[in-house]
């Protein structure tokens, strides 16, 4: 089956517009991935004991960070 294909089924599935629901399935991604980069920015922070990226970027600068 096609995208558009399944976009129309899903839509009426759900009686939701098919606009609608590519918005709502774009949000939810973009949602998701902004809370992966976050969660991988929280990791390097704790890893390197740099809670701000100016204390990041100066661990880097000497040398702590490789």
């Amino acid at each position: 089956m096609d995208v558009q294909g399944l976009t129309l089924e899903l839509s009426n599935a759900l009686a939701l517009p098919e606009t609608e629901l590519i918005r709502k399935g774009l949000l939810a991604l973009i949602e998701k991935e902004i809370r992966l980069a976050e969660f991988e920015i929280a990791q390097i922070r704790e890893r390197y004991d740099a809670f701000s990226k100016e204390a990041l970027h100066q661990a880097i600068e000497d040398g702590q960070v490789s």
